[in-house]
């Protein structure tokens, strides 16, 4: 946390020096972080991109598993996440960890509701999300991945979904 801090409360020329050479993952985390300086540096505001992304992700895993199994399903994954240690712990830091899975979890729901009804907006949604997952943590793009191989298990009336994103 001290390194993500000095890297966002110092100089300009420093922070893309920085993050272009040394630091590849996280760079949308610093990013938005250092723009979030302009309201001030305490710690509680450096933290803030932390827990307002996982107070985000909440509702979006619950679609995720409203979609792909049944509101009970949703309900039960957005509690577990509520009460995840794991989770919560990525709340409390200044790292990119939490903005990672916003991402990850949006690509996902964006992903689930263009297989189910493709429209152009959902697709380029989608795209977007993965292209600000991998600049927020570059493991991210294995989410990617897994998303483009899932589509060789569709069923043969939704082959059209296939062609179209890949």
């Amino acid at each position: 946390e001290a390194f993500t801090a000095s890297t966002v409360l110092g100089p300009w020329g420093e922070f893309f020096k920085l993050s272009v050479e040394h630091e590849s993952n996280g760079v949308l985390h610093a990013l938005l972080l250092r723009v979030l300086t302009v309201f001030g540096d305490s710690e509680v505001l450096l933290r803030s991109l932390s827990v307002l992304s996982l107070v985000a992700l909440v509702p979006i895993v619950g679609a995720i598993g409203w979609r792909l199994a049944s509101p009970r399903v949703g309900v039960l994954a957005s509690a577990l996440l509520v009460v995840n240690g794991s989770v919560a712990a990525n709340a409390q830091n200044a790292r990119t960890y939490a903005l990672s899975m916003l991402m990850a979890g949006l690509a996902t729901l964006l992903f689930v509701l263009d297989v189910e009804r493709p429209r152009r907006a959902t697709l380029l949604g989608w795209s977007l999300c993965c292209v600000l997952l991998a600049y927020a943590h570059i493991v991210g793009v294995l989410l990617v991945l897994c998303h483009l191989v899932s589509l060789w298990f569709l069923p043969r009336s939704q082959r059209t979904v296939r062609r179209r994103v890949i």
